[in-house]
């Protein structure tokens, strides 16, 4: 499937978004879930967490995003060494923040809707995300961008938005970061765009980053506003295993939150 070219300013509606089989999993009656194309030796994680169960995947729960105590179903990331390069990537003035996960497909399903609704709702509106993506050879990439996920009719985001590779093929290394520059002649201003049936990244020859509205199906390529290269992804056109959406929430707002609905809170 090829998405439609970008164009500056606008986002075009017109394309062929048919939607693919997903991967099917099974889920065994230990509470693992299992992908038929998960690499061979690579260790599932348990659905649950328990405090007095030390399992294999719990060895790098010190990998967990700040404010986060126990790492997500399925995760994406579950290295240490990763997880400090991606909040080594974020602004300033996020890296004593605390990382909410709004939208995972391994908890909430396969939905680009579902994405965009999580995205909206009033207690995640507006703010800075992360989105993560784990394609099928194992991959991981995405972006930060300045503004939630929306349809509009209009490109949308600004030039703190940029894309990064955090793991090549089968979990090689290939770490890189690509900004946008405003001293760029060859930049443009097409951070963000969204609409029902997919959302993208970047514009120029090729976007940086497109999803189908399935979450199955992605493409990544050369692109003039973030200045890569090459794709993000191993290969132009993928198949997605994983998509996450992450927020940023102050620590010090978080704790007033739980001493709030404690019994005992007080302020």
């Amino acid at each position: 499937m090829t998405p439609p070219a970008p164009e500056d300013g606008e986002w075009q509606h017109e394309w062929d978004v048919s939607p693919r089989p997903s991967v099917d999993t099974k889920k065994d009656d230990g509470g693992y879930t299992e992908d038929k194309d998960v690499e061979a030796g690579e260790k599932l994680i348990a659905r649950d967490f328990h405090d007095d169960e030390k399992t294999k995947s719990e060895e790098d729960v010190s990998g967990v995003f700040p404010g986060n105590e126990l790492l997500p179903t399925n995760p994406i990331l579950r290295s240490s060494d990763d997880v400090a390069y991606l909040v080594s990537l974020v602004p300033n003035h996020l890296r004593l923040d605390g990382w909410h996960l709004i939208y995972s497909t391994s908890r909430d399903g396969f939905s680009l809707n579902t994405l965009l609704h999580k995205c909206g709702k009033e207690k995640a509106s507006g703010g800075p995300v992360v989105t993560l993506v784990k394609d099928d050879l194992g991959c991981v990439f995405g972006s930060f961008t300045s503004d939630r996920w929306r349809v509009d009719n209009k490109v949308y985001g600004d030039g703190q938005s940029f894309v990064f590779s955090v793991c090549g093929v089968h979990g090689s290394e290939r770490r890189a970061a690509y900004r946008w520059d405003s001293k760029n002649k060859n930049g443009n201003y097409q951070f963000q765009s969204g609409c029902a049936e997919s959302i993208a990244l970047g514009g120029g020859s090729h976007f940086a980053l497109w999803l189908d509205n399935d979450l199955l199906n992605g493409t990544s390529g050369a692109c003039e506003t973030f200045g890569n290269a090459l794709p993000l992804s191993a290969q132009s056109e993928f198949k997605v295993r994983n998509v996450e959406v992450w927020g940023f929430e102050s620590m010090r707002r978080r704790s007033v939150d739980k001493r709030v609905a404690s019994p005992k809170g007080k302020l």
